[in-house]
């Protein structure tokens, strides 16, 4: 015992230095295991597309692990079996609907998870287009709940106290999730028009000749489908004004071809000038009943807020804008420049 006493003595030195750099050895092979491991977070799920991922209610990561594992998502899925035990903030996983992408880190979608940043799915109204055109991108919307019915009255499905649908709804680009109702959308759509609409309403102009919020929405959808040169709509919303309070006509072909409906086939004909309906503006005093379309921010504003000029006719120049005047006879000046004479040498070409 005394000799082996003295013999550590002897070495303690030596003893001391190999136990540190035993210590040291094991330090540095934890923290570099450690960081190895952490290292899995920077690395991307092996995909050639992106891939989606529901996290049902009471799922657990323990789930989630084994369905990367079955479809091979990761290269050496043990080292993501040891981070989510290093790191238990990715152990409260929500449920939901996750896209991965092959450009993703394994942060970005566990990340994703925990917070619950589901994947949102995107759907369009455009300007210009009908509520049965909505309803329509609706039915053919994917991984969205479809409970409308088409033998139903829509306004009544939405729990909306209207009359007539058209226009009711503002055109824009609406995120949803995985299972989201369709009618949810069109609730939404309905509620910002209203926010859109009472917002221009508010800060019109004095005087115009609107007697309710609902008509000034009346000509914002004629203004939309009249022109989508944006530098144009006050002016043909000044057209409109003008003509309203001299009390002449409308003459508005769109409203013709929203009444017509499905007879429409491209062309007005005379006999379709001559029919009254009540969307002809040739043949009715005012506004027609409702809108005729979808209606963007900037028809409502051009509604809102018509140019300050006396024009009363515009005619097509064939290029997508409008030739404006003040007076009939230079109104047919322009209708024989842009559309008579066009007209004629077309039909000179055709017998050529």
């Amino acid at each position: 015992m005394k000799q082996c006493i003295e013999w550590f003595h002897h070495h303690r030195k030596l003893i001391l230095i190999a136990l540190g750099l035993f210590v040291v050895s094991v330090v540095v092979i934890a923290v570099t295991m450690y960081q190895y491991v952490l290292s899995v977070e920077d690395e991307r799920f092996m995909l050639q597309k992106p891939q989606y991922i529901q996290v049902k209610q009471g799922d657990t990561l323990y789930h989630l692990l084994q369905r990367f594992d079955e479809q091979n998502l990761l290269e050496n899925s043990w080292r993501f079996k040891l981070l989510v035990r290093l790191k238990r903030d990715y152990s409260d996983i929500k449920q939901g609907y996750y896209r991965i992408a092959p450009d993703d880190t394994v942060k970005k979608v566990l990340t994703d998870i925990v917070e619950g940043k589901e994947f949102l799915f995107l759907i369009t109204f455009i300007e210009g287009i009908r509520t049965q055109d909505a309803v329509s991108l609706l039915a053919q919307a994917e991984n969205m709940t479809h409970e409308l019915d088409s033998e139903m009255p829509l306004l009544e499905q939405l729990k909306i106290d209207k009359n007539h649908s058209e226009g009711l709804f503002f055109p824009d680009t609406y995120s949803y999730r995985m299972g989201e109702l369709d009618k949810n959308i069109l609730i939404h759509a309905h509620q910002r028009l209203k926010d859109e609409l009472n917002e221009a309403w508010s800060k019109r102009d004095a005087d115009l000749p609107y007697k309710s919020a609902y008509e000034m929405l009346i000509m914002a959808s004629i203004i939309e489908k009249e022109t989508s040169v944006e530098a144009e709509r006050n002016l043909v919303s000044a057209v409109f004004v003008n003509r309203l309070r001299k009390r002449m006509r409308l003459q508005t072909d769109p409203t013709v071809i929203y009444g017509m409906g499905d007879r429409y086939q491209g062309n007005i004909r005379r006999k379709d000038l001559l029919e009254k309906t009540a969307y002809n503006t040739y043949k009715i005093n005012g506004l027609p009943p409702t809108p005729i379309a979808l209606v963007g921010r900037a028809s409502l504003q051009a509604a809102a807020h018509p140019a300050q000029v006396d024009y009363l006719y515009f005619v097509s120049k064939n290029d997508g804008s409008h030739y404006f005047s003040n007076n009939l006879r230079d109104h047919e000046a322009a209708v024989d420049q842009y559309q008579r004479n066009r007209k004629s040498r077309n039909k000179s070409k055709k017998t050529k």
